[in-house]
């Protein structure tokens, strides 16, 4: 019969669940240090979705629709005047306003969610007195609706790391 060492009685259970074995010598410890992103990294990767088609994405109902995925490059500003179509076919163009900093207050960015239906953004780069926003012409159909059962608005947002609620409330 093979000769029992100490070590063994750790592999059996004990009956009444008391941990019994503990760690005495140098060589009862390891450790192996592991750099998980690098290991994983590549690991079974997620596909990122293509964009989907601008018809794909309004729902009954939608009364506006805007992308600003056309294929101008990420970094280029977005002209003052340059319409944004209205892609519900509503007529519901979007503009471009300054209201200081000049041009590059307002550009196309490359960054997106990868649950966002176009894979193109714009930039805001606004503060004190500069900044840029997109409005409707004073004829489009969207200024007349009162929307007495209610609205619903859907937009990806991208704060900055530093974004402050009272800073932008103190900037109005």
């Amino acid at each position: 019969m093979p000769q029992s060492h100490d070590h063994d009685a750790c592999l059996a259970p004990a009956l009444d669940a008391t941990p019994h074995c503990a760690a005495r010598e140098a060589a009862d410890y390891f450790s192996l240090p592991i750099d998980f992103r690098a290991r994983f990294d590549a690991f079974d990767p997620v596909p990122l979705p293509a964009p989907r088609p601008d018809r794909s994405v309004p729902v009954p109902g939608t009364l506006a629709y805007w992308r600003f995925d056309d294929g101008t490059p990420a970094g280029t500003a977005l002209p003052d005047g340059k319409v944004i179509p209205d892609l519900s076919g509503h007529g519901n163009d979007l503009t471009r306003v300054t209201v200081g900093g000049g041009p590059s207050v307002l550009a196309y960015s490359a960054e997106y969610h990868v649950d966002q239906p176009a894979h193109a953004s714009l930039y805001f780069q606004g503060g004190a007195n500069k900044g840029a926003y997109l409005r409707t012409a004073d004829h489009a159909p969207l200024n007349v609706q009162s929307f007495a059962s209610g609205y619903t608005v859907e937009a990806f947002l991208k704060l900055p790391k530093d974004f402050v609620l009272a800073s932008a409330e103190a900037a109005r």
